[in-house]
């Protein structure tokens, strides 16, 4: 995935700048006198193609989380941004859910307050119903619609919705469904050999899934997880 992010840095009395980034790393720059007058209206707005909706300017992909902000996103907020990921679709509001993701001045500079009251509106695909894609910024900012701030999507868009490991794994029990595979691991495979690399397999994939999950850390606490696992493959070793 890429994650593209553009910024309009307004300098009064000297030349603005736009800036390009992608994936937090800044790519290219230059001055653009835009002059936005606080009392224009835009009555429309064309996320991915141009109003003619075209094939040619038209994009041809997946979407995630599309936001718009009302502040210069300095470099240290763009990287942390990146950081972030493509799955995230929040507000900034709560520092918590970053903790192991962003150093300490990302984590001060992301959520002191000014980020989450500075969007305009947040657009993601787990937030739609039918063919209307609902604003998912806080609702005490400052709204800069005249009517609703939803964006309706177009005949040819549809929302794609897709589940982590995590909340797969949550669905089917947890990390505990790992456990029994360690006790199947000197089965013959189909040509009456056995396959010695997969004891190696599934255990760089649960040290990976416990690194990157506090819940995936708790469920194994709980569930005596490194017990049981010790407990299979001595039936195997056996």
């Amino acid at each position: 995935w890429y994650m593209i992010t553009f910024t309009h840095l307004y300098q009064r009395w000297s030349k603005s700048s736009i800036h390009c980034y992608i994936n937090g790393q800044l790519v290219s720059n230059t001055f653009f006198p835009w002059s936005i007058e606080s009392a224009d209206l835009f009555d429309k707005c064309y996320i991915g193609c141009t109003p003619d909706r075209s094939d040619l300017t038209s994009f041809s992909g997946q979407l995630s989380t599309f936001y718009l902000f009302s502040l210069y996103l300095e470099p240290l907020i763009v990287q942390g941004l990146y950081k972030l990921g493509p799955a995230y679709k929040n507000q900034f509001k709560f520092e918590n859910e970053s903790a192991h993701v962003l150093n300490d001045s990302q984590r001060k500079s992301m959520y002191d307050g000014k980020l989450m009251s500075s969007i305009v509106f947040n657009y993601n695909p787990v937030a739609c119903e039918e063919k209307l894609v609902l604003q998912a910024a806080p609702k005490t900012n400052v709204s800069y619609f005249v009517h609703t701030a939803h964006a309706q999507m177009l005949s040819n868009v549809r929302s794609v919705i897709t589940y982590s490991i995590y909340s797969t794994l949550h669905s089917v029990g947890g990390i505990q469904v790992f456990f029994p595979l360690f006790g199947q691991l000197d089965h013959q495979q189909a040509d009456g050999s056995i396959n010695y690399n997969v004891c190696s397999i599934l255990l760089s994939t649960l040290c990976e899934l416990i690194e990157r999950s506090y819940t995936i850390q708790h469920q194994m606490l709980n569930s005596k997880g490194f017990l049981a696992i010790g407990y299979h493959l001595e039936k195997v070793l056996i």
